[in-house]
């Protein structure tokens, strides 16, 4: 199988297709260079396809979104017997931004003014928000444009500084654990379960497009999960499955679920 067919089996469309084949461009060059690669930063979708696809790479394959559990991130391609970036090197591609603000500002009113400079979403990581401080993940090359450009978010202005990437902090991730018991594993009986939903309603769900599975899109009822999957339903927000944790006295399998609050 040629790599063209390779890339056709595993992208669902042409996007797809299109990200796998610079992905592959990019393991080529760092495989035959030594020198490591890196993308634009990738949603976690586009990452999750980047995996799925591993076979089709190279060089080995990370991402790296500047801060550990950055949901944005770059790809990273290192030969085989290459050195793995070092985060604290200027020629890595991944920096950050410190905004300091008077009020507090929304996600949107920092992406919206970082869009309105013209430059692309995949040019931008994660953007984490505090009350008078927020942290803007963007790529090396577009630092020094928004140290002079960025000055304005949301009708407020903005004190802009380089912050090391070891002084991030990471956002806090909150979950609340919790345990229910289904029938079996299968992705409609957990995510009805999960979110609360009768299994019609969340069959219709799958079936609808609705439903996510490591940040892709699923329509199989009766795909089965497995420690450690990510359920996202839109407009429901998103689940872990943690652990299974057994059988109850009737006989239907306990799940410890995280989700996202």
């Amino acid at each position: 199988m040629t790599l063209r067919e390779k890339i056709e089996r595993f992208g669902a469309d042409d996007d797809e297709r299109a990200l796998l084949r610079r992905m592959c461009d990019l393991s080529e060059r760092a495989d035959r260079t030594g020198r490591c690669t890196f993308s634009r930063f990738l949603t976690p979708a586009e990452q999750a396809l980047c995996l799925s696809a591993g076979s089709l790479f190279e060089a080995k394959l990370s991402f790296d979104g500047g801060f550990d559990g950055a949901e944005r991130a770059v790809a990273v391609f290192t030969a085989q017997d290459g050195v793995p970036p070092d985060r604290s090197d200027l020629l890595f591609p991944v920096a950050a931004l410190r905004l300091t603000h008077s009020r507090p500002l929304g996600h949107r009113d920092i992406l919206g003014a970082v869009m309105s400079l013209g430059l692309e979403r995949a040019q931008i990581g994660d953007i984490i928000v505090g009350e008078h401080t927020s942290s803007l993940i963007c790529l090396r090359a577009n630092l020094d444009f928004l140290l002079m450009s960025l000055s304005r978010a949301g009708r407020l202005p903005l004190e802009t500084s380089e912050l090391p990437l070891n002084e991030l902090v990471p956002p806090e991730r909150k979950t609340e654990r919790v345990t229910v018991t289904v029938g079996s594993p299968r992705l409609d009986a957990i995510v009805a379960a999960g979110f609360r939903l009768s299994r019609e309603e969340a069959q219709d769900a799958v079936r609808r497009g609705l439903v996510s599975l490591n940040h892709r899109p699923v329509d199989k009822l009766h795909r089965e999960l497995r420690e450690g999957d990510l359920v996202s339903l839109r407009g429901h927000g998103r689940l872990i499955v943690a652990a299974f944790a057994g059988e109850s006295r009737r006989g239907r399998l306990r799940v410890e679920l995280e989700r996202f609050v």
